[in-house]
């Protein structure tokens, strides 16, 4: 990323998938980045894979 970009996550760690994403949905819908020019929400990848301490683990990026 270039110095002059601005980047925005959030990181659920042992969160419910359905309720962090739906959490992030409403801060960006509710965020005053949908009114700056050249901004772009972007889902990158999302994967699950099986864990043996800790089941299913879903990463949406």
């Amino acid at each position: 990323m270039q110095d002059d970009t601005n980047f925005c996550a959030v990181r659920g760690r042992r969160a419910d998938t359905k309720v962090t994403k739906e959490l992030f949905i409403n801060l960006v819908a509710n965020s005053d980045v949908q009114a700056r020019p050249k901004v772009e929400v972007m889902q990158v990848t999302r994967e699950q894979r099986q864990t043996e301490s800790n089941g299913v683990v879903e990463t949406i990026a």
